[in-house]
């Protein structure tokens, strides 16, 4: 992050990406996919790395989406594991900025 440009997708529910987010990530949910794909995922950089996340530890939002990502045609996908709480935990940058309306890219 710190040496490349990476894009962060935040696989998590739409009210705890808009509680607190990893800097500069944007919002994309596993049930955002039901009805195809969404804008946010059309919009994504295809020559950049795609870092997905959700909660960590068990959550697999992260998996799915990219997983969504993936058949979508994107290949420089990674997911961390350790989600939001290993990034806190590693004390590295969090937007805590509440947001009261949708995100660039919408969300539910």
């Amino acid at each position: 992050m710190q040496t490349a440009p990476v894009q962060f997708i935040d696989a998590r529910a739409q009210h705890e990406f808009a509680a607190s987010r990893i800097a500069g990530s944007i919002h994309l949910s596993p049930d955002m996919f039901a009805a195809g794909a969404p804008a946010a995922a059309l919009a994504l950089d295809r020559s950049l790395p795609i870092v997905v996340y959700c909660t960590g530890g068990s959550c697999e939002s992260s998996l799915l989406v990219a997983l969504r990502l993936r058949e979508m045609g994107y290949t420089q996908l990674g997911v961390y594991e350790d989600g939001l709480d290993g990034w806190r935990k590693a004390q590295l940058p969090i937007d805590a900025t509440p947001l009261t309306t949708p995100p660039p890219g919408g969300g539910k």
